[in-house]
């Protein structure tokens, strides 16, 4: 992500508060670099288990949201194509997220 293209885009009308400065780079590639970046970094956790909580770290997410990117490809799902996601919060959510915008 590089530092020359980070825009500023308002978050609300002038004068009801900050602007928020952000990549202008694909979600996808936020996920790459967080992943190549910090690895082992857990990225999300799901506390609703009973067997304890479950933790995502944005490298297992990548590999995740990859395998799943690709099987929609083996389906025939392309760039462009609209790919709708009923889902409960869970930590699947993110992998299906990501893969599809991957």
């Amino acid at each position: 992500m590089d530092a020359e293209r980070v825009v500023s885009t308002p978050l609300a009308p002038p004068g009801f508060g900050p602007s928020l400065d952000y990549p202008r780079v694909p979600v996808g590639a936020i996920l790459r670099g967080s992943a190549r970046r910090w690895p082992d970094k857990v990225g999300w956790i799901d506390p609703s288990r009973d067997e304890g909580d479950r933790e995502l770290t944005l490298s297992r997410a990548l590999e995740r949201a990859s395998q799943f990117a690709h099987a929609l490809r083996a389906l025939g799902i392309s760039n462009g194509d609209v790919v709708a996601v009923h889902a409960a919060n869970c930590l699947e959510y993110p992998v299906v997220y990501y893969g599809i915008l991957l």
